[in-house]
């Protein structure tokens, strides 16, 4: 008897048709899937739209489900020229989901594809009940949790919020927080945002600290992560609350996913109708699984150690598979021929009577099993030979490359019937087509009214006009105001070099590395200086994070109390710290760049929620952000870019944990290009910055010649001399308009080249 009322799902991914095929064989419930626009594996063999359709149609005929990867972030001009011809024949088809990174596409997919699930992506990292339960809100069906989480985090989501859970089981890991990495984009120009990441973390690193080397030659790859595999632990998982149980890997093979899935769907059974009494996995099934296409090893992942050394290959990662035997094996089974719908056909041939052909689902217990009779021509009666029996079973047997095959053909015909050959060919043909057609009619959708017009590849789609749409509302900036400079401080250094500047009106205070109490210690002296303090929250917020932020909150109230001053504003940087926000109806809040707004959809989003500035990513050029940008936002001009934010953490894994002890290491290259970490011990994460910060400051034109309304300086690692210096260089090219000289190493960043 089953313990769990509902059954979970093993979802597979398919980088390509032929993966598709073989994970559906192997017993996939659902696939996921990219096409050829939009995915986060743009180098994988994506199909096309025709290719799509089919794929569709092929797994709801056998009872399972596709869900499509919208999962970057998207440009203006993708979203308003492209997003709708692209999903509107493939939520016709019957999509049965899009798996959705950017909140701009959520928001907009919503609109107009109300009938369409969406789930939420890894990439939101969604890390707790407050991403969750905004996300339940907004409209999604499902999240997609971060790799990062523990078993009991995943079952507070479960208990708490109404909403399907997916998340990974087996396969490759980031080393960064899903979707907070610029580590590829930065370096490269390759974004991980945008579908192509050139993989940085499986890169070799000398690992310094306080200038004396931490790894030697075979333990260099210090950011490069085993692969998960939970086998072992899968009931823990699934008594979490996972509904989803997800499969890395739309770059591998068939022989891959079918593999693994084969595995999982025979243990998932076992657990299902056992129980944990009867689940123990066979060693074979375990070396097998271990053994399949594997890098450096494998591991649990988060579910039960918050961060380890032992999840670090340290060698250098390379996939392997030392079981040809299997591979062969799962190849032949699963990947050399496609799946059939098996059904049962019963043809009458009775003189002077019409062809009767009935297709019937062979499995009884099939969702989408349907009966179907189908008539053809009359039959006669033979003058010289009747029709042979044994011929009829060939004919009708005849199902080649059509999507059933028969495993029962039951013959009622008279002794002396006679029918052409090509009238049972054709009376076949029917009948399995018309039998496809009422399979999936079911699944078929029609837009009769839509948000957005389908319009020709070259014309600007526009947005319909209505009293109620967000995106109509544009500020017009005033080209006469001077933009406000506010500046970032993570030390009692920075933040002593920004209170004595006059100029620098709002100090955002990080609560990276400060103590609550240095927290609200720094608020009162911006107060007291006449300036406008804010706070910049936790990068990723966890249970950590929620105990600091709570603190930290009440003790900002009795302080302003005092003051009869303004609570500062909230700088939001992930999407669990916006619904706890609007939760609590704060009032109060602004939206930090690593809460991506890409695109005037996810921008106007965020302001209709209640934002009052919205600092625009680092991913987008001049251009993109001229279309973009208006008096409400805000753009960095100085400042290291978090290229990473990590769980693991370079100080434990290579020296020990000194919880409470910030410290900065050093991660070097093969190109001997030096990358800060910093150790935030507050909420345990890890900082890994640009090796150079990006200045703005050589293209002062361009730069105000955006309409924002906010300049920012990021201080994360300067001293006080340094950040002097810094201040004062950008107020005296941007206030006051002298000429300056940019005497630091630095990188413009995207702001001239942009990402793909």
């Amino acid at each position: 008897m089953a313990i769990n009322t509902i059954k979970n799902e093993i979802l597979s991914p398919a980088g390509s048709i032929e993966t598709l095929y073989a994970a559906i064989h192997a017993g996939a419930d659902a696939v996921y899937i990219g096409g050829q626009l939009f995915g986060a594996r743009a180098y994988a063999d994506n199909p096309d739209c025709t290719e799509l359709l089919k794929a569709i149609d092929y797994v709801h005929l056998h009872g399972r489900k596709l869900y499509l990867t919208v999962n970057t972030l998207l440009k203006n001009n993708e979203i308003e020229e492209k997003l709708y011809n692209y999903i509107l024949p493939l939520y016709e088809q019957g999509l049965d989901a899009v798996i959705v990174q950017d909140l701009g596409v959520f928001h907009f997919l919503k609109e107009n594809f109300s009938g369409l699930d969406l789930h939420a992506s890894t990439q939101m990292t969604i890390t707790g009940v407050d991403g969750a339960l905004l996300l339940k809100k907004m409209g999604a069906s499902r999240i997609v949790t971060a790799r990062e989480l523990s078993l009991k985090e995943l079952k507070t989501i479960h208990d708490n919020v109404d909403i399907e859970i997916e998340s990974f089981i087996h396969g490759a890991m980031c080393y960064s927080y899903s979707g907070m990495c610029l580590f590829s984009s930065m370096i490269g120009g390759r974004s991980g945002n945008r579908g192509r990441c050139a993989g940085p973390c499986r890169q070799p690193y000398e690992v310094y600290r306080n200038r004396k080397r931490q790894n030697d030659q075979n333990s260099l790859y210090a950011l490069s992560l085993k692969d998960m595999n939970t086998l072992e632990i899968l009931p823990d998982i699934i008594d979490s609350g996972v509904y989803s149980l997800k499969i890395e890997g739309r770059m591998k093979s068939p022989e891959y996913a079918a593999g693994v899935v084969s595995i999982y769907r025979k243990y998932l059974d076992l657990y299902l109708e056992k129980g944990r009494d009867g689940y123990h996995p066979d060693k074979s099934d375990v070396k097998n699984l271990s053994e399949l296409y594997t890098r450096s090893g494998s591991v649990t992942g988060y579910y039960k150690c918050h961060n380890s050394k032992n999840m670090i290959s340290l060698k250098k990662p390379a996939y392997k598979s030392d079981n040809e035997q299997f591979i062969k094996d799962i190849h032949e089974k699963y990947c050399s021929n496609k799946l059939k719908y098996k059904a049962d056909a019963t043809i009458t041939l009775e003189i002077d009577k019409p062809m009767k052909l009935k297709i019937s689902s062979a499995n009884p217990s099939k969702k989408n099993q349907q009966n179907l009779a189908v008539l053809g021509d009359l039959a006669g009666k033979a003058k010289n030979r009747p029709v042979d029996r044994s011929n009829v079973y060939k004919q009708i047997n005849k199902t080649g490359d059509t999507f059933l095959e028969f495993e029962n053909i039951n013959i009622h015909m008279d002794d002396s019937v006679f029918v052409p050959v090509s009238r049972l060919n054709e009376l076949r043909r029917k009948a399995i087509e018309q039998y496809e057609e009422q399979l999936l009619k079911h699944f078929r959708r029609t837009i009769f009214q839509c948000e957005i017009p389908i319009l020709d590849d070259n014309e600007r789609r526009n947005v319909k006009k209505n009293e109620n749409s967000v995106f109509n509302k544009q500020t017009v900036h005033n080209s006469d105001s001077v933009p406000l400079i506010s500046c970032q401080i993570n030390t009692q250094d920075q933040l002593e070099s920004a209170l004595n500047i006059s100029e620098i009106k709002e100090i955002y205070i990080s609560t990276d590395i400060l103590a609550v109490n240095e927290c609200v210690n720094a608020v009162k002296r911006v107060l007291m200086s006449q300036k406008t303090a804010c706070i910049l929250l936790p990068y990723i917020y966890r249970e950590h994070a929620k105990e600091y932020v709570s603190d930290l909150i009440e003790k900002l109230k009795n302080l302003i109390g005092g003051l009869k001053a303004e609570m500062p504003a909230l700088i939001i940087r992930n999407i669990d710290e916006l619904g706890m926000v609007l939760e609590n109806h704060y009032q109060n809040f602004r939206i930090d760049s690593s809460l991506y707004s890409f695109n005037r959809y996810s921008k106007e989003y965020f302001y209709r929620l209640g934002a009052r500035m919205v600092a625009l990513p680092y991913e987008l050029n001049y251009n993109e952000l001229k279309n973009l940008t208006d008096s409400r936002d805000e753009i960095v001009i100085y400042g290291r870019v978090p290229l990473m934010i990590t769980a693991g953490c370079v100080n434990k894994n290579f020296y020990q944990c000194e919880k409470g002890k910030n410290k900065v290491l050093q991660l070097k290259d093969r190109k001997s290009t030096v990358f800060q970490t910093l150790c935030c011990c507050n909420f345990c994460y890890n900082i890994i910055y640009n090796s150079v910060p990006i200045s703005l400051l050589g293209v002062q034109k361009k730069v105000e010649n955006l309409p924002a309304g906010n300049y920012r300086i990021n201080l994360t690692l300067e001293d006080y001399n340094e950040s002097v210096d810094i201040i004062e260089k950008c107020i005296r090219l941007f206030i006051n308009h002298q000429q300056v000289e940019e005497s630091f190493e630095l990188t413009r960043g995207h702001f001239n080249r942009g990402v793909e």
